[in-house]
C-alpha cells in the first residue's frame, strides 16, 4: 500500500519576473519522519524548491501542503515557527549567549516563560552541549562543529515535526562533517522528525537519506533510496550523478546498520574476568583476525576496552585490568567506506559497531562485509539483465 505525503508538493512551479523558471512542475511526497535529501546541479532549484517549504519563497503555480492541510492558507509567520530551519551559515545572533540563541524560537511561539529553561537545556543536551558548559558561551566563542550544534539545537528548541537543513554541514572541515553526520541521524533515530536536507555532495546525500531526490533543471529526476538509485537509475544522468557503474559505490554509501553483524560466539569477556577466560574467548570464536587477537571487555551492554592476547603486555600482566587498552569502533549509521577506513588504519580486521550512549551492537568483519558487498552486487547484475 502506497504511503500518502506528510508534506507534499503538487504541480509547484517558481517563476520569477525575468522569466527565470527555477522549478517546474514538482510533485513530490515526503513521508512522515523520513530524511528526504535533495540533490542536484548547481542552480537545479534545490535550494528554492527548500524555500518554498516554509514560504521564504512564494510558488507561482502548484500547492504544498502540511498534513493535508495547504501552506498558503497559514500565516507565513506561523508556519516558520513550526518549521525548524538549519543553514550553512548557521546564522546564530553574535549578541546573544548560547542558551539565549537556543530560546528564541520557544520565545516566539510562546512557550510558557517557566518552561524555556527546561526546553534549552533538553534540547543542548540533545547534541551534546550541556547548558552548564555552554549555555553561557557566546557563538564566538565557540568551534564550527559547536555551532553548527547551537544551530541544530535551536532548531529542535520550537519542537517542530519539519525540519528544513540547507547544506548545514557544508562550511566544515571533513572530520567535523562526518561526526555531525553521524550525530545528526542518531538524532533522527530517536525523534522521527521530518527532515527535507539540501546537499551538494553526492556522498553526503546518500549516506544522510532515507530516500534522495535527484534534480536537474527544475524537475525530479528520480527519487528513491540510495540503493535503489544504485542498482536501479532511471537514466545516464542519475547513473553518473551517483556512480552505479562503480563497484566501490556500494562502500561509499552503504551504511553499517544494512549489513548483518556478528553477534555470537565473540571474542568478548566481562571486566572481572580472568586472563585464562580471555584466552579461551579468542581460541573458540570463529572471527578471522588480520594478525594480533583482540578480545573485547564488554561491561552493562558497553565496550569499555579491549585487550591483545598475543602480545608482551597481556602475557606479563597478573590481571586482565592490567592490559585493557583503548578500543576502535564505529557507529551503525558510518558507511562501510569509514569502516573499512578505520580497519585499515588500526591494522584489524574486526571492528565493534556501536549504537547510540555507545551501545555495543555486534561486530563487523572484514569476511563478512566482503561477502555482504559481493552478494549485494550480484542482486544488481540480476537486475539489470531483466
Amino acid at each position: 500500500m502506497k504511503q500518502t505525503g506528510f508534506l507534499s508538493l503538487k504541480g509547484v512551479t517558481k517563476r520569477y519576473p525575468d522569466g527565470t523558471t527555477a522549478v517546474s512542475g514538482l510533485d513530490l511526497d515526503i513521508l512522515r519522519g523520513e530524511i528526504l535529501v535533495l540533490i542536484g546541479p548547481s542552480g537545479c532549484g534545490k535550494t528554492t524548491t527548500l524555500r518554498m517549504i516554509n514560504r521564504l519563497v512564494e510558488p507561482t503555480e502548484g500547492e504544498i501542503l502540511i498534513d493535508g492541510k495547504p501552506t498558503s492558507s497559514l500565516d507565513p509567520v506561523i508556519l516558520r515557527r513550526r518549521i525548524g530551519y538549519v543553514i550553512q551559515g548557521i546564522g546564530l545572533f553574535p549578541h546573544l549567549r548560547v542558551k539565549d540563541n537556543v530560546s528564541v524560537v520557544p520565545r516566539l511561539k510562546g512557550v510558557p516563560r517557566e518552561k524555556i529553561p527546561g526546553k534549552v537545556r533538553e534540547s543542548l543536551d540533545l547534541v551534546g552541549l550541556p547548558l552548564e558548559e555552554y549555555g553561557h558561551r557566546w557563538p564566538s566563542d565557540l568551534s564550527g562543529g559547536q555551532k553548527q550544534r547551537v544551530g541544530v539545537a535551536r532548531a529542535l528548541a520550537g519542537d517542530p515535526e519539519i525540519i528544513l537543513m540547507d547544506e548545514p554541514f557544508g562550511a566544515l572541515d571533513p572530520i567535523t562533517r562526518i561526526g555531525l553526520q553521524d550525530e545528526l541521524l542518531s538524532l533522527q533515530e530517536r525523534l522521527r522528525k521530518t527532515v527535507v536536507f539540501v546537499t551538494h555532495d553526492i556522498n553526503e546525500a546518500m549516506k544522510m537519506g532515507d530516500r534522495v531526490a535527484i534534480m536537474r533543471e527544475g524537475t525530479i529526476v528520480q527519487v528513491d533510496r540510495p540503493l535503489d538509485l544504485l542498482a536501479r537509475p532511471v537514466d545516464d544522468f542519475v547513473a553518473d550523478f551517483v556512480g552505479a557503474g562503480n563497484p566501490l559505490a556500494l562502500f561509499r554509501y552503504l551504511k553499517i546498520r544494512e549489513v548483518p553483524l556478528r553477534t555470537e560466539n565473540l571474542p568478548v569477556v566481562g571486566p572481572d574476568s580472568t586472563k585464562e577466560e580471555a584466552l579461551e574467548a579468542a581460541r573458540n570464536t570463529p572471527l578471522k583476525y588480520c594478525k594480533d587477537r583482540l578480545v573485547f571487555i564488554c561491561d552493562k551492554k558497553k565496550v569499555v576496552g579491549c585487550c591483545n592476547v598475543d602480545n608482551r603486555r597481556f602475557r606479563e600482566a597478573a590481571t586482565l585490568a592490567e592490559c585493557i587498552e583503548p578500543v576502535t569502533h564505529i557507529h551503525r549509521n558510518s558507511t562501510l567506506q569509514e569502516a573499512l577506513g578505520l580497519m585499515i588504519s588500526s591494522g584489524i580486521a574486526n571492528i565493534v559497531v556501536s549504537g547510540d550512549g555507545d551501545e555495543f551492537l555486534g561486530i563487523l568483519s572484514f569476511v563478512d562485509m566482503t561477502d555482504f558487498l559481493q552478494m549485494q552486487q550480484g542482486a544488481e547484475s540480476v537486475q539489470e539483465t531483466r
